[in-house]
């Protein structure tokens, strides 16, 4: 027995030496291509990250624009007016102990532009029945200096501690995130996963949890070796960006959660997008959505980018519910 036991421990520190060496293998080649001019989109979408500073010159001109017609403050409050989505899912295959399911999904946060915005959430999600909470990635804002990475993770905890969630939280880095932030997020119970996959077991009964990082500027090929586990279970992926259907669709997946594109953030009438921000799977750049068998579900997010306002699109978290059909 004390054998068994000593092999078992051997095992685990075996998987967890892994584990360390891949994360830093991620970590050492995030930062280089962080410090890159040029994006690693999904294959064949490469595209220049220095085209934010044409972004930078619009965004001037349009929030010129806003104040010249009156209607800056009104983006304002649109941006502080964020909702509750409850969402419903049905699914042929999702184990019997997983019936009844509750995600709430939580995306692009980006505290740096609202430090206040935590309170807001706090307060529409307050007494809610939750298992999971999935952050999809952008929980921060790289151009901006306003809260430290303490200062984010500070007002995380308190927001993770208040919705109580059954089984954990999970997250996956967004394009505005920098791998530093990775560790810090798990030091207050944010399991982050970086081309990496858990499963979730309840009484014998599996589904699989698959996270990759960020498609848009820092896809590798370690996101597809991830999401090929899905073929093994029931499988729900967490990515930043609707950019990877097609290769999810394909290898797998049941259930894709992602955001990125705000809805648009600034919409015309109708919720007509002004930008997505995407370089494929620009149909997919709002709620719910179905691709081979496959269901996706693209987060509005709850914070802002750039310009603190919003146009013909609220702000959300989503509370998904997952049933057994």
């Amino acid at each position: 027995m004390g054998i068994e036991k000593l092999e078992h421990q051997e095992n685990s520190d075996k998987i967890h030496q892994h584990v360390l060496e891949r994360r830093e293998r991620w970590f050492q080649h995030r930062k280089v291509l962080e410090g890159s001019s040029i994006a690693n989109a999904t294959p064949g979408r490469r595209k220049s990250i220095k085209s934010w500073r044409v972004f930078s010159y619009t965004i001037r001109f349009f929030r010129f624009l806003l104040k010249m017609f009156f209607l800056l403050n009104r983006g304002k409050r649109n941006s502080l007016h964020c909702q509750v989505r409850l969402q419903d899912h049905i699914f042929n295959d999702i184990p019997d102990n997983f019936n009844g399911l509750t995600i709430l999904q939580i995306s692009d946060l980006h505290l740096q532009e609202d430090p206040t915005l935590i309170k807001r959430i706090i307060s529409l999600v307050n007494g809610l029945s939750v298992d999971v909470i999935a952050f999809t990635g952008d929980f921060t804002t790289k151009s901006l200096n306003v809260l430290s990475d303490e200062d984010i993770v500070s007002r995380l905890h308190e927001l993770i501690s208040v919705v109580k969630p059954r089984v954990g939280c999970f997250g996956v880095m967004g394009n505005h995130d920098h791998a530093e932030l990775a560790q810090k997020l798990e030091s207050v119970g944010i399991k982050m996963l970086i081309n990496e996959a858990v499963d979730l077991v309840r009484e014998g009964q599996s589904i699989r949890l698959v996270g990759t990082d960020d498609p848009h500027y820092y896809f590798t090929r370690d996101s597809i070796s991830a999401l090929k586990t899905a073929s093994e279970k029931f499988t729900i992926a967490l990515v930043h960006s609707p950019e990877l259907f097609d290769m999810a669709s394909k290898l797998g997946v049941d259930f894709y959660l992602c955001g990125h594109t705000h809805g648009g953030q600034v919409c015309l009438p109708g919720g007509v997008p002004v930008l997505t921000h995407l370089n494929a799977g620009k149909r997919f750049f709002r709620g719910p959505w179905f691709i081979n068998g496959m269901r996706g579900y693209t987060s509005s997010g709850v914070g802002t980018v750039a310009l603190p306002v919003r146009f013909n699109v609220r702000g959300e978290v989503v509370l998904h519910f997952c049933r057994k059909a």
